[in-house]
């Protein structure tokens, strides 16, 4: 289960999302799961911020000890973020609206994450040279076109790397949910006894168009594998294995 915020003004937020059991919260917005966030034992991450991880993790980005910048505060993804960097052994620092000198505090970062909602707010000044860059915005301007928070065009120059918009962080973001809802099954099913999760490249499985079940050797009696459908052979995308009682 997942409430699409923000909602409407009428409609209570809080009073909301505690109505939904944290073991099908796959957004991770309950109290309970951002408890669990916060101290680092947890089942079920929000979607964004650990699709970020997974970037980082995939392109071999070291974060330890590195100094990571995020501009946002939000419970969405600022704040949970910051936690999920922390607990990878990076130094963080949360920017906001009433941060002072906050180009100058971003050229310091060696990952700067930004997720503001403000339409290419961060340009080359902002950005150390070679530091990484993760685009968590996504803007229309006036033109109609996609953009992040991030000026792409004067940025990418400079970065050691970014995410583009549309297709960088927006992809992550979907496909750790549909590992959540996998995740929350095995944590709602009394007879899972399993639950894998893992990137794979579609290189190595056999069909790349359309929805597909895929069967393979595994160390537990079922196997039932969800092949996520319609992106080009070779992309990074997310399978989900939930192994049940035969």
């Amino acid at each position: 289960i997942l409430v699409q915020l923000p909602l409407p003004k009428h409609l209570n937020e809080e009073k909301v999302l505690l109505k939904i059991s944290p073991k099908k919260d796959v957004d991770a917005f309950h109290p309970e799961n951002v408890g669990k966030i916060m101290i680092g034992n947890f089942s079920i991450l929000p979607c964004t911020p650990a699709g970020v991880m997974e970037l980082l993790k995939h392109y071999n980005i070291d974060i330890n000890k590195k100094h990571c910048v995020i501009i946002g505060r939000s419970n969405i993804v600022g704040k949970p973020q910051a936690m999920l960097l922390l607990h990878a052994n990076a130094t963080v620092t949360v920017c906001h609206s009433r941060t002072k000198n906050l180009a100058e505090v971003c050229r310091t970062a060696d990952i700067l994450v930004v997720a503001i909602g403000k339409a290419d707010f961060v340009g080359a000044d902002m950005v150390k040279p070679g530091a990484v860059v993760i685009d968590v915005g996504m803007n229309r301007r006036a033109d109609g076109k996609l953009t992040g928070d991030v000026n792409f065009a004067e940025v990418e120059p400079i970065a050691g790397a970014i995410t583009p918009v549309p297709g960088g962080v927006g992809p992550m973001t979907r496909a750790v949910l549909m590992r959540n809802v996998l995740a929350a099954a095995g944590l709602s099913t009394k007879n899972v006894i399993k639950t894998t999760v893992f990137l794979a490249d579609l290189k190595d499985f056999p069909t790349v168009n359309g929805i597909s079940e895929t069967f393979f050797e595994a160390p537990y009696p079922a196997r039932s594998c969800v092949q996520v459908a319609g992106i080009p052979k070779g992309a990074l995308v997310e399978i989900g294995c939930i192994a049940v009682e035969e």
